[in-house]
């Protein structure tokens, strides 16, 4: 069999399209890396949420990075990361506060017990 080169001259009518002679090529994955920067700085913050200045200097940096990729797509990671930093945040301030809250209800035991032995003792 005799094989022949044909060589096509295709007229570019819609420039936009792409030639239906040429195979497409797959088009990069995209990323959002603002996102992702923040979604993983978010993720670091709630695990170390128990130390207080640390934490701050995370939750704030993942918060950040987190709403700055949240314009970008795509924006599922920038999304989990604001969540999370929501949560971390949420947790901070209840490790912050349970010494506060523990103080005053030890001191109000203590105020009670007093009042107690007053009365027991007039």
């Amino acid at each position: 069999m005799h094989r022949t080169n044909r060589t096509f001259v295709r007229l570019n009518v819609y420039p936009d399209m792409e030639p239906q002679g040429k195979e497409t090529q797959s088009s990069p994955k995209r990323s959002n890396g603002l996102g992702t920067a923040g979604f993983v700085t978010a993720l670091i913050a709630l695990l170390l949420f128990w130390l207080p200045v640390i934490n701050w200097i995370l939750w704030t940096t993942g918060f950040g990075l987190s709403i700055a990729g949240v314009i970008k797509r795509p924006r599922y990671l920038a999304i989990a990361g604001v969540v999370i930093s929501f949560i971390a945040l949420a947790l901070m301030l209840v490790t912050i506060a349970i010494p506060y809250v523990a103080h005053n209800v030890f001191d109000f035991i203590q105020r009670i017990a007093d009042m107690i032995a007053g009365y027991a003792n007039a």
